[in-house]
């Protein structure tokens, strides 16, 4: 696909694309998409009203210029300027906060801070159990008499706090050795798409990591 944007400019004015200057008018900017006022263009890769293909890859945009004079005559394209966009979806992260041992049944809470900020998730989410699919797909503990196996997680204002509620049956009093904190927390696919960065964006790949 070819996207251009022909700029009328007053004698000394030097248009600067994706600004508005006065004495510049901008025509045939892309169908559906981008700016008549400040010239900007508004791609999107694989689809849309202005659909770039995506090569297998990295995928380069090269954005080359030209200038046509009052008479029509049309200058050397300048050299492409590439730009290149990173693919890789962002990724989440915890560290766990020490854990106050209760040494009894009841619903345990497990404060987790975020590797970065994030907007508040959902009201009102149920508790669910151990699966790939649901909120906590890997949950260990040792030494506990009995444990967690239903969990949630907390609403929470916008920030890196979080919190994990477990069901009330969960037990840890020591059994068969000292009680330890969980060794190992895993997020499930449904855990992870509750969060979203603070522009926004949904991530994934979320994991707890525990601190020594």
């Amino acid at each position: 696909m070819t996207a251009t944007a022909a700029a009328t400019v007053s004698p000394g004015t030097k248009p600067i694309f994706g600004g508005s200057t006065s004495g510049i008018t901008y025509a045939n900017v892309i169908t559906g998409s981008g700016n008549t006022t400040t010239g900007k263009f508004d791609f999107t890769v694989g689809g849309g009203p202005s659909p770039i293909a995506e090569s297998a890859g990295v995928a380069d945009i090269a954005v080359t210029a030209t200038k046509t004079s009052v008479d029509g005559n049309e200058s050397a394209w300048s050299a492409p300027v590439n730009i290149t966009y990173d693919k890789t979806p962002p990724t989440l992260s915890f560290s766990q906060a020490s854990y106050g041992f209760a040494n009894a049944a009841g619903a345990k809470t497990f404060n987790l801070t975020a590797s970065e900020t994030l907007q508040a998730n959902a009201a009102g989410l149920p508790p669910a159990g151990i699966h790939d699919a649901q909120y906590i797909k890997t949950f260990t503990v040792n030494n506990w008499t009995v444990a967690p196996t239903l969990f949630k997680i907390d609403n929470f204002a916008s920030g890196t706090a979080v919190s994990i509620t477990s069901d009330a049956l969960a037990d840890d009093t020591a059994s068969g050795g000292p009680p330890a904190k969980p060794s190992t927390i895993v997020l499930g696919t449904l855990g992870t798409s509750i969060f979203k960065d603070i522009a926004g964006n949904k991530l994934t790949n979320a994991t707890v990591t525990i601190n020594p």
